[in-house]
C-alpha cells in the first residue's frame, strides 16, 4: 500500500535550516524524500535522522530538473513539497491530514508567507504546494519553477486551503540575497532563449530589480504586460515597477496611467498606494493621494496582522509608510490626515515596531500644530531626534513660525552636523542674521561645492557678496555656470548677478 503522503524536497548544504523543516511535517508525511544536489556538510546526516530517502542529483542549472526527479522517487498518493527554510505551521496539520485522506484530483492552494526581520515587512502569496500524485505531473522552469501549469494541463481541480507554510529565507543579508538573484537570472536567461514567455520575462525583471538594475528590469517588466495571459498579481507588480521608472523619468503622464491600470485590478496592494499617492500628489491631486496613502497605511495594517484579502501581498516596513504620510501630510497642511497619521504611528510605536521615541511623536505634533518650545525643552526633543527622521523635522520646521524655531534647528545641526539639508537650513537662517562668515565656514568647511543645492549656491554667492569675498565669489559664480549651463532660467540669474558683481568690483 503507498504512503498517503510523501514530503518531496531538494537540497544542498541546508543544515542551517533542514532539521525545523522535517519537525514541521514529520507528524503528517509517511515518507520523506531528499534529494541533495551536492551538499558538503551535514545536510544529509539530518535528512537520514527522520529516515528520509536520501537520493543525489547532479545539478544541472535547472530547478525543474532536480524536482522532477525527486517526484520520481516519492511513492505517495499527494506530493507536498517544500524548501528546506520553510515549516508548515503547527496549525495546518490538522487540515493537511484531512486533505490527504480525500480522493480526489486536486491541486491545494497553501498560503506561503515570509517575515523578513532584515527589511521588516511581511508577504505573503498563494501557491499549489500540495497536489495529487501521478506520473503525468511535471514542473517547468528552470528557476521559480511552477507545478500549476501541468495540473491544469491536466484537468486537476484546485482547492482552497488554510494550510500556511512559513518561509524564513528572506531573512538574510543583502550581498545573500543578490547572489541568490544573479543566480537565478542565469537560469531565467537561457529558460526565456529557449521560448520566450511572460512568467519568464516577469521572473527576469524581478530578478533584475534586486539586483538593482533598472533599465534592464523595465525592458522585462514591458515584454510581461503585453501578455494579457499574465496573472493579476504578476502584472501589478509589473504595472507598479513601471509607473515608478517613468515618475524618476519625469514622464509624469505615462506614470499616471500605468498606475491606474495597476489600481483598476483592484488587489489592494500597499505599495501600489504608496507609488500611486506620489504620482498623485506630483499631479496635483492632493485630496486624492490622501486618499491612497491611507489606503495604503490601512491595508499595510491588515495585512501585516496576516489578513489576505487576494492572493499575493507585499507590506510595507510600517514606520517608513507612515512617516512618508506624515510628510505628505505636513507639506499640504493636512491636518486632519496629520492627525490620523500620527495616531496610526503611535499604534505601531506601541506594537514595538517603530523606533520613533514618545519624545519624538511629542516633536512632530508640537512642530506641525506650531506649538510653544522653551529654551528648557529643546535639548530634550533634539536628543529624541533619530536621523531617519532629520528631513521630515525639517519640513515640519520650514512650516514652523514660532521663536525657538531657529535655536532648534542649529541644535539639529550640532546632532547631525554631516546632514547636508540640516547645514544649508541652519546656513541660510544663521545669512538672515547677518552671521555670513558663520555660515559660509559652515557650508565651505563640511561640503564640496557639488555637493550644495541650487539655493545654496546662491546663498553663497549673496555671503561672499557681503563679505566682500570677491576672489572667492567669483569662483563659486565660475562653477555655478558651468554646473547650469543649459538652464536658461538659471543661467540669466548668474549672469545679471555677475554683471552687476563686476561693475561694482571695478
Amino acid at each position: 500500500m503507498n504512503p498517503k503522503l510523501t514530503l518531496s524536497m531538494i537540497v544542498k548544504n541546508e543544515e542551517k535550516y533542514l532539521r525545523g523543516a522535517l519537525e514541521s511535517v514529520q507528524s503528517a508525511a509517511d515518507e520523506i524524500v531528499v534529494v541533495d544536489t551536492g551538499s558538503t556538510d551535514n545536510t544529509i546526516k539530518i535528512a537520514e535522522e527522520f529516515g528520509a530517502k536520501v537520493f543525489h542529483f547532479d545539478w544541472v542549472n535547472d530547478f525543474s530538473a532536480a524536482r522532477n526527479y525527486a517526484l520520481s522517487k516519492s511513492t505517495g498518493e499527494w506530493i507536498l513539497y517544500l524548501d528546506a527554510d520553510e515549516r508548515i505551521t503547527p496549525n495546518s496539520l490538522a487540515e493537511l491530514k484531512r486533505i490527504v485522506n480525500q480522493n480526489t484530483k486536486a491541486g491545494v492552494w497553501c498560503l506561503l508567507y515570509s517575515d523578513d526581520k532584515v527589511k521588516k515587512r511581511y508577504d505573503a502569496m498563494h501557491y499549489v504546494r500540495l497536489f495529487k500524485n501521478s506520473s503525468k505531473i511535471k514542473f517547468t522552469g528552470k528557476a521559480h519553477e511552477q507545478i500549476y501549469p501541468s495540473l491544469e494541463k491536466e484537468n486537476y481541480r484546485f482547492i482552497k486551503s488554510n494550510i500556511t507554510i512559513e518561509h524564513l529565507g528572506y531573512s538574510i543579508d543583502e550581498e545573500s540575497f543578490k547572489k541568490k538573484a544573479e543566480r537565478n537570472l542565469e537560469m531565467l536567461l537561457s529558460q526565456f532563449d529557449e521560448k520566450e514567455e511572460s512568467y519568464t520575462a516577469f521572473q527576469i525583471a524581478q530578478s533584475y530589480a534586486i539586483l538593482n538594475k533598472e533599465n534592464e528590469a523595465a525592458h522585462y517588466f514591458s515584454i510581461a504586460v503585453k501578455d494579457k495571459n499574465l496573472g493579476g498579481d504578476y502584472l501589478i507588480i509589473a504595472l507598479r515597477y513601471l509607473a515608478g521608472v517613468k515618475q524618476r523619468e519625469k514622464n509624469i503622464d505615462e506614470a499616471y496611467n500605468l498606475i491606474n491600470k495597476a489600481l483598476d485590478l483592484k488587489l489592494n496592494q500597499p505599495l501600489v498606494f504608496v507609488v500611486a499617492a506620489d504620482i498623485y500628489s506630483e499631479k496635483g491631486l492632493i485630496k486624492e493621494a490622501d486618499n491612497l496613502y491611507r489606503k495604503a497605511v490601512d491595508e499595510n495594517i491588515k495585512l501585516t496582522n496576516h489578513q489576505l484579502n487576494s492572493s499575493y501581498a507585499l507590506t510595507v516596513h510600517s514606520e517608513i509608510l507612515i512617516l512618508k504620510a506624515i510628510n505628505f501630510a505636513t507639506k499640504n497642511r493636512l491636518k486632519e490626515s496629520f492627525n490620523y497619521y500620527l495616531n496610526q504611528l503611535k499604534k505601531v510605536n506601541d506594537s514595538g515596531v517603530s523606533k520613533t521615541t514618545i519624545t519624538e511623536l511629542e516633536l512632530l505634533e508640537i512642530l506641525f500644530n506650531q506649538k510653544e518650545i522653551t529654551e528648557n525643552e529643546i535639548l530634550k526633543y533634539v536628543s529624541s531626534v533619530s536621523e531617519s527622521n532629520v528631513e521630515l523635522i525639517l519640513v515640519l520646521l520650514n512650516e514652523y513660525s514660532n521663536t525657538s524655531r531657529d535655536i532648534l534647528l542649529l541644535e539639529l545641526y550640532k546632532k547631525y552636523p554631516h546632514i547636508i539639508s540640516l547645514a544649508e537650513e541652519s546656513a541660510a537662517m544663521l545669512g538672515k542674521y547677518g552671521k555670513f562668515s558663520e555660515a559660509v565656514n559652515l557650508l565651505e568647511s563640511n561640503f564640496r561645492i557639488d555637493q550644495l543645492s541650487i539655493k545654496s549656491i546662491f546663498n553663497l554667492i549673496s555671503f561672499h557678496l557681503q563679505l566682500g569675498n570677491y576672489d572667492q565669489l567669483l569662483n563659486v559664480i565660475e562653477y555655478a555656470e558651468n554646473k547650469f549651463a543649459g538652464y536658461n532660467e538659471i543661467e540669466n540669474k548668474i549672469k545679471q548677478i555677475k554683471e552687476r558683481i563686476l561693475i561694482y568690483i571695478k
